[in-house]
């Protein structure tokens, strides 16, 4: 099955954002996790929260859904 070029970005950014997540610790994560409003919200929070995750197998399972239902 091969997958369309947007979904393989989408997992190359996800990875790659993961990888930074790791690597940074917390200093990483918090500006670009999603907070309430008025609580540290910034607008890019709407998007950017997507791309953060809990750990490898949070990030595994959700890159596996991408990958199996992001070309349809």
């Amino acid at each position: 099955m091969n997958a369309p070029p947007v979904t393989l970005a989408l997992l190359a950014v996800n990875i790659a954002v993961f990888m930074l997540e790791i690597s940074g610790g917390g200093r990483f994560l918090t500006p670009f996790a999603l907070w309430p409003v008025g609580q540290g919200f910034d607008i890019w929070q709407l998007v950017t929260y997507g791309f953060i995750h809990a750990g490898i197998g949070h990030i595994a399972f959700n890159m596996i859904g991408v990958y199996m239902f992001g070309g349809e």
